[in-house]
């Protein structure tokens, strides 16, 4: 016997997901996972590329003005990720939360550079005090 009716196409799940205006889609939870890895890894290359920007205005700024430089908490712009459909939700979180800590670990290490280039400078310059002193 033969079923009767018109025989159904498997619907497959696609996820599909936008970060800062490009669509990403991808047809299983594994092609998600390498997309997240993937975003996490540009973001990170891109997150450490904009926390030297503003490291190297604040230097800049800090010699023309001379002033010190200023040691103000660095604020990184952070992609947005919006989901498109409900499947997506879950992977449009899951890859924002990604996006947020890279962003977030370059703030904290542009901010720790900017730290320590400080010290540097104050190290030198109390090592030619001691120096002019010594003599």
């Amino acid at each position: 016997q033969q079923p009767a009716g018109k025989s159904r196409r498997r619907s497959r799940r696609r996820y599909e997901v936008e970060v800062d205006g490009q669509i990403f889609a991808v047809e299983s939870a594994a092609e998600a996972e390498d997309l997240i890895v993937k975003a996490r890894e540009i973001a990170e290359q891109q997150a450490r590329a904009e926390a030297e920007r503003v490291i190297k205005k604040r230097r800049i700024a800090s010699r023309r003005e001379k002033k010190p430089l200023k040691l103000d908490a660095i604020q990184l712009k952070t992609p947005y990720v919006k989901p498109l459909g409900d499947e997506s939700a879950e992977l449009a979180q899951r890859l924002q939360a990604q996006l947020d800590a890279a962003y977030a670990a370059a703030a904290r290490d542009a901010e720790l550079a900017l730290h320590a280039h400080i010290v540097k400078m104050q190290d030198e310059e109390d090592a030619i005090i001691l120096l002019l002193l010594s003599e």
